[in-house]
């Protein structure tokens, strides 16, 4: 028996902006600030929502391993995290990933050392 989950956290990524890191409490967890400068002193203030994850579906592949498919923001970073157990779970990062332009993506794992695994994505 194969599960998943999805927790929210945040991060963006941002290929024009130097991030400038947000506040600690939980509405500006949800969004990252970006600033750049310009020559006249002027600074360009940018806000992007990053979505939180949510998981599209979870297929057995039929050769030992099963693929998770996730959705979010295109171009932000993810990470999936896997467990064993839901009543005393021990979330461990098992990839990071950066979603595709459709905003989606994908984590393959072997079914072969786990009889149970539990999956989920959350923004690092």
């Amino acid at each position: 028996m194969w599960r998943w989950s999805s927790l929210p956290s945040w991060r963006a990524e941002s290929n024009c902006f130097p991030a400038v890191t947000p506040p600690t409490n939980q509405a500006a967890r949800r969004r990252r600030v970006l600033a750049r400068g310009s020559s006249n002193g002027l600074a360009q203030v940018v806000t992007i929502n990053v979505e939180t994850p949510s998981t599209l579906g979870i297929q057995d592949n039929g050769d030992g391993t099963v693929t998770a498919t996730f959705a979010g923001s295109p171009g932000a970073e993810y990470v999936v995290q896997a467990a064993g157990d839901l009543g005393a779970p021990s979330w461990q990062n098992v990839s990071t990933n950066t979603a595709a332009a459709n905003g989606q993506w994908t984590f393959t794992d072997s079914t072969t050392a786990q009889p149970m695994r539990f999956y989920r994505s959350a923004k690092p």
